[in-house]
């Protein structure tokens, strides 16, 4: 291989390099978080996912309330799909684009962070419990 090549072979690993990193730093939405809607004693949360993360990602509750998770799906794609969270509920929450998708459970006695993800755990936010 001829030092010409290598040199353009390099250019092109960092070029490609560069891109990555920065498609992958701004990959998921950043935000504060949200006031929780409260109706009937019912903590409603809404987010949009999309095949590059939620928004918003983060989320307060009260602890012990029910909570009523409504996720519209503004273009989901692969591990997107689905909403899973082991520690505050069973099962997982399929997304279909286009349309909102909605779990009910009630929130853990236990203040704490609870995580949520893609069913591949690669795009994530928490919901935040107290009491």
């Amino acid at each position: 291989m001829s030092k010409q090549t290598q040199f353009y072979l390099g250019l092109v690993f960092i070029f490609i390099s560069v891109l990555v990193y920065f498609y992958f730093s701004n990959s998921q939405p950043t935000s504060s978080s949200p006031t929780v809607q409260v109706v009937n004693g019912v903590q409603i949360i809404k987010m949009d996912a999309s095949a590059s993360g939620y928004s918003p990602s983060t989320f307060t509750i009260k602890a012990g309330l029910p909570v009523r998770w409504e996720i519209t799906d503004r273009g989901t794609a692969g591990c997107t799909n689905a909403v899973i969270s082991r520690t505050l509920f069973t099962g997982q929450i399929n997304l279909v684009p286009g349309t909102t998708s909605i779990k009910e459970f009630t929130a853990p006695t236990t203040p704490g962070t609870y995580r949520f993800s893609c069913w591949m755990g690669m795009i994530s936010g928490s919901i935040e419990v107290v009491i």
